[in-house]
């Protein structure tokens, strides 16, 4: 790009930012640090939860079958192909699995602050670097055998290259560009979404690029485009259109992302209240503190930062706006024409440029009273959703690996196991020697299918344990108790974080040895 000098470049220091450049980069790497901590702190605390037990059961499966599974059932390879070499690497459990996640989440920090040194000037990169090193939904996607982390990662580390090619004109920073941002499409299917992000950028700051780099810039992300074409073909012939079963979208859904973004998913309602949509109202009224803060806090940061972008952020102004805005809004579209459910986190691309905004609003304030009300109210709901993550049960992940423990102890060689909304994450548990049944109740129509499964069941078995779990989900119509009641006797249930076990007595048992 050219060097004007009117518009200096922003990866250059601020005249009023005095922090030396070896300073910075000091504190760059304790925040980097406190990161990995948070990141590592508990790793392997909890059980694992459904998606994580899909991600170990990829990892087991040949390269060839990652790929053509995946395409069938929409999960991009990358991750779980990287994720099968690094469990060869050390122990098959689940804390290694995390450990993946959680360096690559570490790695992710740094990537994020030479992209925000990028576009801004300032201490608004650091300050929002630590932001992300803290940030509670940062923290559980880093301890979480997913591939949110590294998609990140890949995706703004090709960013960030492409940012220097255009200033530098670095033919190696283009390649590798094109090579990660190829392999971050190949890691989750919304980061297509960054496609037209790019175009888009380059269109409007044509006039500020040389024309050989801008066409050079171009013709990188129509290769990967190109690149990506195989796989959207066969995600939309086969499992896109497919996919799920309901529509769990709201007027609600777009602002609780953005709380998502602020405090992660261990502050205020719990993820499981939230599937309660009778419940939202007197959910608000119980939780009204903690939604006032955060929304407070977090909120006047976020919209001082977009009304001070144009003068915190001069030359990469469309390209903040594109990434917080197509990345969010695009997966709201797709809900909308499709069975693809809505979730904060497939709109996890513009998360860090949230965090940018909520950065440049801190520093960018007048008044340095509010500017530190608003950081002191940030750190307090952090600190709370923290504490929240790493010690409250209420958002804990269902506790599949107690389910299994307790009924390991105490089942009998002819009980029946019958697991809703957690059976991948209970059968991980049970390893080589599955027992556990499934039934679909997440359709009326196959509600009398289930009724006859449960008959026959209780004629075979006379003790049934019932795993309960994102019910949501499974028996979204609340019938899974009364379909079982009328075969079995519920004789006593014990509740566990997310999930509830409840043992049964088949009637006909009962009924003939006149209990």
């Amino acid at each position: 790009m050219p060097r004007d000098r009117e518009h200096p470049p922003a990866d250059l220091p601020d005249m009023n930012w005095t922090l030396t450049r070896k300073a910075e980069c000091w504190v760059v790497l304790a925040i980097v640090c406190l990161g990995l901590l948070l990141r590592i702190l508990s790793l392997g605390s909890q059980s694992i939860w459904i998606d994580e037990a899909l991600s170990l059961d990829y990892a087991k499966m040949s390269m060839g079958s990652i790929v053509y599974e995946g395409a069938h059932f929409n999960q991009a390879p990358v991750y779980f192909l990287i994720l099968k070499i690094w469990m060869h690497l050390g122990l098959w459990t689940e804390t290694w699995a995390r450990l993946l996640s959680a360096l690559s989440g570490t790695a992710f920090i740094g990537i994020f602050y030479l992209v925000a040194r990028r576009l801004l000037k300032g201490p608004a990169p650091l300050i929002s670097a630590a932001l992300l090193a803290v940030s509670p939904l940062a923290i559980w996607h880093s301890q979480d055998a997913r591939m949110y982390g590294l998609m990140l990662l890949f995706s703004y580390a090709g960013l960030w290259l492409l940012l220097r090619y255009l200033d530098e004109g670095s033919m190696l920073s283009l390649v590798v560009s094109g090579i990660l941002l190829e392999l971050a499409l190949y890691t989750h299917l919304y980061i297509v979404f960054l496609l037209p992000v790019l175009v888009l950028f380059l269109w409007f700051s044509r006039k500020e690029i040389s024309p050989s780099r801008f066409k050079g810039a171009l013709t990188a992300l129509f290769i990967v485009g190109v690149g990506y074409l195989p796989w959207i073909w066969a995600v939309v012939t086969s499992s896109l259109l497919a996919a799920g079963f309901y529509r769990p979208i709201s007027a609600l859904s777009l602002p609780y992302a953005l709380y998502a973004f602020s405090v992660g998913y261990s502050l205020g309602p719990s993820v499981g209240e939230l599937h309660d949509h009778q419940k939202t109202y007197s959910l608000i009224q119980h939780h009204w503190p903690v939604i006032v803060l955060v929304t407070g806090a977090f909120g006047i940061a976020f919209i001082a930062g977009l009304v001070n972008l144009r003068r915190s952020c001069i030359r990469f102004r469309s390209l903040v706006l594109l990434l917080l805005i197509i990345p969010t809004l695009l997966p709201v579209a797709v809900t909308l024409m499709s069975q693809v459910t809505f979730n904060a986190r497939y709109a996890i691309l513009s998360f860090p440029i949230y965090l940018l905004l909520v950065a440049v609003g801190l520093t960018s304030l007048n008044s340095r009273v509010l500017a530190g009300v608003l950081g002191g109210g940030i750190a307090l709901s952090t600190l709370l959703s923290l504490y929240g993550h790493y010690f409250d049960s209420v958002y804990a992940k269902a506790d599949s690996r107690a389910a299994y423990q307790l009924i390991q102890e105490r089942k009998g060689s002819d009980d029946c196991i019958l697991v809703l909304g957690v059976t991948e994450a209970f059968q991980h548990y049970e390893g080589g020697t599955v027992q556990s049944r499934w039934l679909d109740l997440r359709r009326r129509d196959r509600l009398a299918a289930a009724d006859q499964t449960l008959e026959g069941w209780s004629k075979e078995c006379p003790r049934m344990w019932l795993v309960a779990g994102r019910l949501w989900e499974s028996d979204p119509y609340h019938v899974s108790e009364a379909l079982v009641a009328k075969y079995f006797r519920p004789i006593e249930e014990q509740e566990f974080p997310g999930l509830k076990v409840t043992e049964y007595r088949s009637l006909r048992v009962l009924g003939s040895s006149g209990g």
